[in-house]
């Protein structure tokens, strides 16, 4: 599993965090020592140190699969590609200032605070992920003005 999501996402990581189940021990741990990857392990018995990996994985079950009820792995797997496409891009992230995270790693400048009056001339533009049921927001450029009835 590991192999397949570093050729879908065509990069390894420079670490990976994770308790000490069996499943990490033995060929996981010698695949590491050869691509150079660090291993950090949680303390034992105490998984809610990984906070990021224990986070990700509540909003996850929140947003998404509480939704959805999937027939294998296949379609399991487009499910979280489309949760990680829409929090990458759409969702704002509260420990990065109500950013996102490729804006942030575009460097991208904070919004601008608009007046009512402008907001009111534009058209929000709605993105769908995950069969419509994720969605993503945005206010487009100056819509047309509304015809008078």
């Amino acid at each position: 599993m590991f192999n397949e999501a570093c050729a879908r996402e065509k990069r390894t990581p420079k670490a990976v965090v994770h308790d000490h189940g069996a499943h990490f021990l033995g060929q996981f741990e010698r695949q590491m020592r050869v691509l150079e990857i660090e291993n950090e392990l949680t303390p034992v018995g105490l998984p809610s140190m990984n906070c990021y990996a224990e986070r990700a994985i509540g909003s996850i079950r929140r947003e998404l699969l509480r939704h959805i009820r999937v027939a294998d792995a296949k379609e399991l797997q487009f499910f979280l590609d489309e949760y990680r496409r829409y929090a990458n891009t759409e969702r704002p992230h509260q420990g990065i200032g109500g950013r996102t995270p490729e804006e942030r790693s575009q460097d991208a400048p904070l919004a601008d605070v608009i007046d009512l009056d402008t907001v009111q001339r534009r058209k929000l533009e709605r993105r769908e992920y995950a069969h419509g049921l994720l969605r993503g927001y945005a206010l487009a450029e100056d819509a047309p003005p509304a015809k008078a009835a």
